[in-house]
């Protein structure tokens, strides 16, 4: 029964290790409760893809065998981005999608991310936890594992080529980019294919590999960007790009090797959404500089700070009509994607505004640096819930929001502060004009949260 399997679920997807429950027999009783729950009174069909782990094919032929248990169709798309998976299911009118992947998370965790139709993710209306009672039961009649083939729009080309059409390149570049041995592997190949006849692009740990031997599927972490940064100085490239284990983050390094700040490519891509769409609504994640709403308002978008989630932001997006949306994780999601993340999608965003521009990524990005921030503020905390309370009484004279935790604006900084749904860690980020105000205000930030340290 999953019921007894509660833990693996989080709030958005499901997470843990092959030797504590998340095993071939779990998966297939996954696959059952999710194919029937999303069909009950039909046949459905089901789009399923994995990364490159060690037990990903594993877990998802199982995964496979309960839908098929359930009486649907499955078509395997085999090793995938998460994006490439979600995109297609919407395309071809699936019932379902799932990715059987940990996202970047480093091994041994595994997991699975779960999708309905549209590439509405599970999980965004408490879906996911449902699937906990579902009363799924084996039909007598199997469903039929459809061919690859038989599908055109499936083709890996064909998904490249849908993303490149988005955007025009008119000078030449030279980029790097990086896929860190993930899922991303095989569709960068087939970008540089696509790219080569008029620009370099150089190719960083391109095999995939379940070990990571080089880097984390994490590109935020120490280190991990240290090849693609080096790659771009000695080749003296316009810019790099790192994808996470599962494709759907993208994180930056500059013409100069420094890693650009996730929101900065949030202001960038919301800016060139609401010049090339009049009075378009942008969303954000409710963490980023104020110079993203500064930068989208001053080009007559409506701007959207939303809480933090890729359910939750997708949800934001189609209620709301959001054209764009960026992540403070390097998640950036698309209206013509079905509101889903893009990975690859933003690569060629920046690479766009870089080659049409003329202009440098970092000198693009200029408009971005009006402010100073700490980054994020990892604090291991015993009651973060009290300590949210304790801040907003502290910090009451500001602009108070409570979005996914708090956030307080003042004139002259701001600050966010979140609890971590997986740890006891409280997430701070505090912004403001200037070094010295900076400094000033996160000591006494530090000083409230640290009275229950």
């Amino acid at each position: 029964m999953l019921s007894h399997h509660s833990e693996l679920f989080g709030k958005y997807d499901i997470r843990g290790k092959v030797s504590e429950g998340l095993d071939e027999s779990f998966a297939r009783e996954l696959g059952l409760a999710f194919a029937s729950f999303l069909s009950p009174e039909k046949c459905g069909r089901f789009l399923v893809g994995h990364d490159v782990r060690a037990h990903s094919a594993l877990l998802s032929s199982a995964f496979v065998e309960g839908i098929l248990d359930s009486g649907s169709d499955v078509v395997e798309l085999g090793m995938s981005s998460t994006p490439r998976i979600t995109l297609v299911s919407a395309m071809n009118g699936f019932d379902g999608s799932a990715s059987v992947t940990a996202s970047h998370l480093a091994p041994p965790f595994h997991g699975f991310k779960l999708f309905g139709k549209q590439a509405l993710p599970l999980g965004s209306d408490g879906t996911l936890s449902v699937l906990l009672s579902h009363k799924a039961e084996t039909t007598s009649t199997r469903g039929r594992r459809i061919a690859f083939a038989d599908l055109a729009a499936l083709d890996l080309a064909s998904y490249v080529q849908t993303i490149l059409a988005k955007v025009r390149l008119e000078r030449p570049l030279r980029v790097a980019i990086d896929p860190g041995h993930g899922a991303m592997c095989e569709e960068v190949r087939q970008l540089k294919d696509c790219l080569s006849e008029q620009h370099e692009v150089i190719l960083l740990h391109e095999e995939p590999d379940a070990g990571f031997p080089n880097r984390p599927p994490n590109p935020l972490e120490d280190g991990a960007l240290d090849g693609l940064r080096n790659c771009v100085l000695e080749r003296g490239l316009d810019f790099g790009v790192a994808f996470d284990g599962d494709g759907d983050r993208a994180i930056f390094v500059d013409e100069q090797g420094r890693m650009v700040p996730t929101d900065h490519i949030t202001g960038l891509l919301a800016g060139k959404f609401a010049r090339q769409n009049q009075g378009c609504t942008v969303a954000f994640d409710f963490r980023s500089t104020r110079a993203v709403r500064e930068l989208a308002t001053e080009y007559g978008a409506a701007c959207l700070p939303v809480a933090v989630g890729y359910p939750v932001i997708i949800g934001a997006m189609r209620s709301r009509g959001a054209v764009f949306a960026g992540e403070l994780s390097g998640h950036y999601y698309y209206s013509d994607l079905f509101c889903t993340d893009n990975g690859l999608r933003t690569f060629v965003e920046v690479a766009g505004e870089v080659s049409c521009s003329g202009r440098s990524l970092s000198q693009l990005l200029r408009p971005m640096k009006k402010y100073v921030t700490s980054g994020e503020i990892n604090l291991e905390v015993r009651d973060a819930a009290q300590i949210l309370e304790r801040l907003e009484t502290a910090f009451k004279s500001g602009e108070v929001r409570k979005l996914d935790g708090l956030s307080v604006n003042f004139h002259d900084w701001s600050f966010s502060a979140r609890q971590s749904r997986t740890e006891p860690v409280l997430r701070l980020t505090v912004e403001a004009h200037n070094e010295e105000t900076l400094k000033r205000c996160t000591e006494e930030l530090l000083r409230e949260v640290r009275l229950d340290v």
